[in-house]
């Protein structure tokens, strides 16, 4: 019995690796899709190039910029492991 968990730990271990390696590449290409679309969508000949006339989705182009930078903060900046941000010192 306790060969197999042995030898199901490595897997465990590689399947870690994968996971952080296709969220650091899906990170950078939901930056790079959102510059793009937020500048498309935002400029003057634009779907949604006035935030009074179509305010859905000009504000929706920008909420979903700015969180595409805060995975990418989440992935590349933040330390794994660390505490909340709102945890009270004491």
């Amino acid at each position: 019995m306790p060969d197999d968990v042995c030898l199901s730990v490595p897997v465990l271990i590689q399947d870690w690796v994968a996971l952080q390696t296709t969220g650091r590449i899906f990170s950078v290409l939901l930056v790079l899709i959102w510059v793009f679309g937020a500048a498309f969508n935002t400029s003057s000949k634009g779907p949604f190039s006035s935030s009074c006339y179509s305010a859905n989705g000009y504000f929706a182009t920008w909420v979903a910029f700015f969180a595409s930078l805060m995975y990418v903060y989440e992935i590349y900046v933040r330390p794994r492991g660390s505490s909340s941000d709102y945890e009270q010192i004491e």
